[in-house]
């Protein structure tokens, strides 16, 4: 897993003190430049961290204004926990370093259903969900492929051009489901009941064979079985066989032209 590195930064400020207050307010507008700023009800998330200290995220999910860090946790670029104490802003933030600005501009994500791309794949739009049963016909413009560079949430409308590409291939996918993925899995349904019709049709004949060829040669059948799953018959399955009954199907079966077991009483 590729991970990088970065610092995270602890603040704590009392705005109930007006020097204070106005050093929060210059802090939070400067770092709400380049940051967005997470603002729910507080947790001891910040705690679990020292200032200065070095942590690694990991690359593997790319998000706007959060990372997760290769110790399981979700790290935010800029935290400010609501606390009961509305005067009270005690959270931190991280170094936005340019490895971590090139990853979110090298990753881009569709809007809609959040699929990854890299920006060398040359994609404008993301084609994964066009098949999802929940898209809109109003909601393509969703699947402009955006990097993840922080910025607030804007989805421009469809240029004639872009809607003329995208239509068809929402109609398409709609109606058909064809795309690679739904292909190869009709593939696999496909040869899944081409597989279950040939094993049935197979068990089927073998068992008409076996039972016709016991019936022309005169054998009890009632007593008889064919188990599809091994290919084999059964004779005595219901009932086992005496010794001497099993010596006289042996001399009729000799010839029997598929694989057989005979189940014998026991003996005291």
């Amino acid at each position: 897993m590729t991970t990088i590195k970065t610092t995270v930064h602890l603040f704590k400020f009392d705005t109930s003190n007006d020097k204070q207050r106005k050093a929060w307010g210059d802090f939070r507008r400067e770092l709400e430049e380049t940051r967005h700023r997470f603002h729910a009800w507080g947790d001891s998330n910040h705690f679990d961290f020292e200032d200065g200290q070095e942590i690694e995220l990991e690359t593997k999910c790319v998000f706007g204004d959060q990372w997760n860090t290769a110790c399981g946790k979700r790290v935010f670029d800029f935290n400010d926990p609501v606390f009961h104490n509305s005067h009270l802003h005690s959270g931190y933030y991280l170094d936005v370093t340019p490895e971590m600005l090139e990853v979110r501009r090298n990753t881009l994500k569709c809007g809609y259903c959040g699929k990854h791309y890299q920006a060398a794949q040359g994609y404008v739009f993301c084609e994964a969900c066009l098949d999802s049963a929940y898209l809109k016909e109003t909601e393509l413009h969703l699947l402009r492929l955006k990097n993840c560079e922080y910025r607030k949430n804007t989805s421009e409308p469809l240029t004639e051009a872009e809607r003329a590409h995208l239509l068809p291939l929402y109609v398409e996918r709609q109606t058909t489901g064809a795309d690679s993925r739904a292909v190869q899995a009709k593939k696999n349904i496909r040869a899944g009941v081409e597989r279950e019709y040939k094993q049935k049709t197979e068990d089927a004949r073998n068992r008409y064979d076996g039972l016709i060829w016991l019936l022309d040669h005169d054998v009890n059948i009632n007593n008889v079985i064919y188990y599809g799953h091994t290919g084999r018959f059964g004779f005595g399955w219901r009932t086992p066989v005496s010794a001497d009954v099993k010596s006289a199907l042996l001399d009729i079966l000799c010839e029997f032209p598929f694989d057989y077991d005979i189940k014998e009483e026991a003996t005291a």
